[in-house]
């Protein structure tokens, strides 16, 4: 996914969330943190994880002037 790029989905999403390209790159991160938990099960199938997931506040400010502290 091109964190950089929020609104510039991977080939495969373009047009699967039918509501613009942003919610497309909401979905292609979805895609992409429901496919490291698999390979966390997978891995260590028996053990308790935590998996956090962040994002630099500076793509939103940059494309969401509003959401500015």
């Amino acid at each position: 996914m091109k964190m950089h790029q929020p609104t510039s989905p991977n080939k495969a999403f373009p047009g699967m969330s039918h509501l613009g390209s942003y919610s497309d790159s909401i979905l292609e991160m979805d895609c992409i943190i429901g496919r490291s938990i698999e390979v966390v099960r997978e891995v260590a199938p028996d053990t308790t994880t935590i998996v956090v997931h962040t994002l630099p506040q500076t793509v939103f400010k940059r494309t969401k002037p509003w959401l500015q502290l």
